[in-house]
């Protein structure tokens, strides 16, 4: 687009954002963890934490150091954990930028809890989503790093949270049992995304995940779905009468069934509207 509403652009509601939190939030009986990677799944990360800080989150997830750099720029005060596993190089913008990391190995854990002063960081456990975190069944490789009863969190990821075929129900099996052989409990312990939040309470623990609720999607089982939160809008302009057998645009993929009005838009595929949907 040009200029604003010149001819195509899209409308956000962040009222529906709040709404989606407060649901989730309702239903998992929980504080939550925001996930705003991506610039909120493009829908505006800061202007989403911003209107999200009334539903009194415990922080803010994210999946880059720039991502919550921007957070902390934007006067984001809460916890903003990095998702993605941290690595000692980057250990100086972490402590830059006050971001939480996440670590999935026993050699960054360890160089993370040696730091002085002491700084919070979580730890991913795997339990089969097979891509970071800590193996479940070994968990035992940090359970001796010095300063292990330290870890301020722990989460897994579920790899299937929207289907019946039980594997949501081995994979918190086997994180329980792998935060079992832990020195000590963290104190923010969270596994539950979108799918799993709505799904049932004894996925909830300290904190749930939500993301892609929070933008109007709705995982398989959500108890509700959620609100409409991004439109595509454009304005009309051209409308015209055509006869039966005429065709509209290319390749006349489409011809009239009886004589009709037909409206043209100012969106097309620069826009990012599929030729396929055509």
């Amino acid at each position: 687009m040009s200029a604003p509403k010149s001819r195509a652009w899209v409308e956000v509601s962040l009222a529906a954002v709040v709404e989606n939190a407060r649901a989730v939030a309702r239903f998992a009986g929980t504080r939550l963890l925001p996930i705003v990677k991506a610039n909120a799944y493009g829908v505006g990360a800061i202007a989403v934490a911003r209107v999200l800080e009334q539903v009194d989150p415990w922080g803010y997830g994210v999946a880059t150091i720039e991502e919550g750099a921007e957070l902390r720029a934007a006067g984001i005060a809460r916890p903003v954990l990095v998702c993605v596993p941290g690595r000692p190089d980057q250990f100086e913008r972490y402590r830059q930028f006050d971001l939480t990391p996440a670590f999935d190995e026993r050699e960054s854990l360890a160089a993370w809890l040696a730091l002085r002063p002491e700084r919070p960081c979580h730890l991913e456990i795997d339990t089969g989503m097979g891509r970071c975190g800590v193996r479940w069944d070994g968990i035992d490789q940090v359970r001796g790093v010095p300063g292990a009863e330290r870890i301020e969190g722990c989460f897994t990821q579920f790899h299937s949270s929207e289907r019946a075929d039980g594997s949501i129900e081995r994979q918190l099996e086997r994180f329980l049992t792998a935060v079992g052989r832990l020195p000590r409990r963290p104190k923010v312990v969270h596994v539950a995304n979108s799918g799993a939040a709505l799904r049932d309470r004894k996925y909830a623990f300290d904190a749930v995940r939500p993301g892609v609720y929070l933008y109007g999607g709705t995982p398989g089982g959500a108890i509700e779905p959620g609100k409409p939160v991004v439109g595509i809008r454009a304005v009309v302009v051209s409308v015209r009468r055509v006869r039966a057998g005429d065709s509209v645009s290319y390749n006349a993929t489409w011809q009239a069934p009886r004589d009709t009005v037909v409206a043209t838009l100012g969106i097309g595929y620069a826009d990012g509207v599929r030729q396929s949907l055509q």
